[in-house]
């Protein structure tokens, strides 16, 4: 029985599609193929399937907006878990429950209806609430990991809640990449605001991400080291603009590298390593990628 029969057979109300095409489901545009993705309906239903991968062994990877990942031009040849299904979120008093695929606008909305702020600093960020606990996403020096109260999450094919503190949450790090946990859902920690000045926050925020490229893109590709920003580390090494078939530095932003004209995963990977080595060999510092690589490459 091949895996789609046996996922078929074992869940049946789970929505399942063959030949999933990764770069119609990434911001930069950018994938091979997966013989397989499935689609969860709800945080239940997505522990239920990540326990059952994880016990028997079985390679996936777990798609949310599809920000801040590479996929190979090979594909992946495990199976595609997409959270978008399971995307519900409740805001209770001055906490907010959200399953792992509920977009991070869909938070701020449903917090800003309910009189609740402290997301503001989130707006524009196109991931999901899974995946920016998963990456501890931020901006303008704050990140996720400050509203966490807990995440649920399948971790070696058990389900488990973990506090603020079991989540090791760093820059750019989290337990849940060590682990390969799946995030199931999470509880945040709100504060009381009138929602007229949650929306101003919100605005001024959007309006501060201007600068940033239009252009596809996976958002930045590399971490800050200490005491440096990697956007100007690159910009000093006279980067900006350099080309690599169709991907790009960017000239607004030279943390970001931008899918200019149909580039490959490939492409991506050569001016990724390129940058890496230029600014390595001009300031002795070694970039890291906060980007996660998907596929053979």
């Amino acid at each position: 029985m091949n895996l789609e029969s046996e996922l078929a057979a074992r869940f049946p109300d789970l929505e399942l599609r063959k030949d999933f095409i990764f770069s119609k489901h990434t911001t930069v545009g950018i994938g091979g193929r997966a013989a397989v993705a499935a689609f969860p309906r709800g945080g239940k239903a997505l522990a239920e399937l990540a326990a059952f991968l994880q016990c028997g062994k079985i390679p996936y990877v777990v798609i949310g907006a599809g920000s801040n990942i590479l996929v190979s031009d090979r594909g992946y040849g495990g199976l595609a878990v997409c959270t978008q299904r399971a995307d519900s979120v409740r805001v209770d008093g001055d906490r907010v429950f959200c399953e792992s695929g509920c977009r991070i606008r869909d938070l701020i909305f449903a917090s800003r209806e309910s009189g609740v702020g402290g997301f503001s600093f989130l707006q524009g960020i196109p991931a999901t609430v899974g995946g920016a606990i998963f990456m501890n996403a931020g901006a303008m020096g704050k990140y996720i990991c400050a509203a966490v109260r807990s995440v649920t999450a399948v971790e070696n094919g058990k389900i488990a809640v973990f506090s603020n503190e079991e989540c090791s949450f760093s820059y750019k790090k989290t337990r849940f990449q060590k682990s390969a946990a799946v995030i199931v859902s999470a509880e945040l920690q709100g504060a009381f605001q009138p929602p007229e000045l949650i929306g101003e926050e919100c605005g001024r925020v959007q309006k501060l991400r201007t600068f940033l490229p239009k252009e596809r893109s996976m958002g930045c590709i590399f971490k800050n080291p200490p005491g440096f920003f990697a956007g100007k580390l690159i910009e000093s090494c006279g980067l900006k603009g350099s080309i690599c078939g169709g991907a790009a530095v960017s000239e607004k932003h030279a943390n970001f590298i931008v899918n200019r004209n149909g580039a490959s995963a490939e492409d991506f990977r050569r001016l990724i390593y390129l940058v890496k080595a230029e600014v390595l060999r001009r300031t002795g510092i070694l970039l890291e990628e906060e980007i996660q690589y998907i596929g053979d490459f």
